[in-house]
């Protein structure tokens, strides 16, 4: 009862969801039902179920996620762990279950509106299929996650997440892409996010938008404090504690900024963003010269099928800082066929955030040494 409590607690805290209270859903415990009647009957698209059972010392905690419509799993695991600390292990599974979930939901949402003829779209609608595109990780998909995600505000001005996310994903354009980080697009990312925080001042989402807009701009203490308020708002939301250490990385706080990573990476162990989970984790590694790690990491993120070519880049700037000159110039290769016109300068251009010139510095002779044009 208490775990089931708990998930229901956490997942109240992605504002986007809306959570059957607990008396409604406890009032289903032990009965043998079909889910797709549950779901009618709740008036809910997806249902979470699962057990909990004990031998000695262990405890075996299964969850799935099932769509209420067809019956259909989407995602489904299982958690064993030793029980000398029950809470402890309690406030663990409930946090990864939740940070979990959420992203899993956004997905299947996604999927479900693809469907739906594009001249009748709500706002929810367009907001979902923004982020199916932004998770596509490409310029085109940016872009066109961007045009639904205005749309999506169009037709509701007051909806909080969709300005959120449009101005994490003008932020990633600049970053990641091939938008000039002007001080016009800096300002209207962080304005579309500061109006997100106005809409619902409660929501991680927003604040998570505020902090990234202000570390793209270089403003550091600000970002720091924007994302401890969304992980105190929700301690589950992954993208938080990396965007955290992220921050803190740049500001020269290192060493904390490798536990933020490794909570993100914790928390949501299949999240969409994990590639970057990584690719930060392997650039903080980086900045430490801890090249080893930092190898090690990257080539996590590579392995992802969604992974930025950045993972790439790290990967090469570690190696060439190692002196393993085969092995920086075969990541090097792969590195050219996916961006081509990949170079130092455009490698240092694409740190415009960091205001440490030492650690652009390092980053971008790691890549000369490996051999990447000037």
């Amino acid at each position: 009862n208490g775990m089931t409590e708990d998930i229901i607690t956490a997942l109240t805290k992605y504002r986007w969801l809306s959570i059957i209270a607990r008396n409604s859903s406890f009032s289903y415990k032990g009965k043998s039902l079909d889910l797709r009647q549950v779901g009618v009957e709740l008036g809910a698209n997806y249902i979470v179920e699962g057990s909990v059972r004990r031998a000695d010392n262990r405890i075996r905690i299964t969850a799935q996620l099932i769509d209420a419509e067809t019956g259909n799993h989407i995602w489904a695991n299982k958690y064993d762990r030793s029980i000398e600390d029950i809470f402890a292990v309690q406030d663990e599974i409930t946090e990864t279950l939740a940070a979990t979930i959420e992203p899993e939901l956004a997905l299947a949402e996604a999927q479900r509106v693809a469907t739906k003829s594009t001249d009748n779209l709500a706002a929810w609608d367009c907001y979902h299929i923004g982020l199916f595109h932004a998770y596509n990780f490409s310029n085109a998909e940016n872009l066109e996650a961007q045009k639904y995600f205005r749309k999506a505000i169009e037709i509701d001005p007051n909806f909080g997440a969709a300005y959120a996310r449009l101005s994490y994903t003008m932020i990633l354009s600049a970053v990641y892409y091939e938008a000039e980080p002007t001080e016009e697009l800096l300002d209207e990312a962080l304005s579309l996010a500061k109006r997100a925080a106005e809409i619902d001042n409660q929501d991680a989402g927003a604040h998570f938008a505020v902090g990234r807009a202000h570390l793209a701009r270089g403003e550091y203490d600000v970002s720091v404090d924007e994302l401890k308020t969304a992980i105190d708002l929700n301690p589950s939301m992954a993208m938080a504690h990396c965007g955290l250490g992220d921050s803190l990385a740049y500001a020269g706080q290192l060493e904390e900024s490798i536990a933020c990573f490794d909570d993100a990476i914790r928390l949501s162990p299949h999240d969409p963003y994990r590639w970057a989970f990584l690719m930060y984790g392997s650039l903080a590694y980086l900045f430490l010269k801890q090249h080893d790690k930092a190898i090690e990491w990257a080539r996590q993120a590579i392995r992802l099928p969604n992974s930025h070519y950045r993972s790439n880049a790290v990967l090469i700037s570690a190696l060439g800082h190692t002196g393993q000159t085969e092995k920086a110039q075969e990541a090097l290769s792969e590195l050219l066929k996916r961006q081509p016109d990949y170079s130092c300068k455009v490698a240092r251009n694409s740190l415009f955030y960091v205001k440490d010139a030492g650690q652009v510095d390092h980053y971008v002779e790691g890549l000369r040494l490996a051999g990447l044009p000037e």
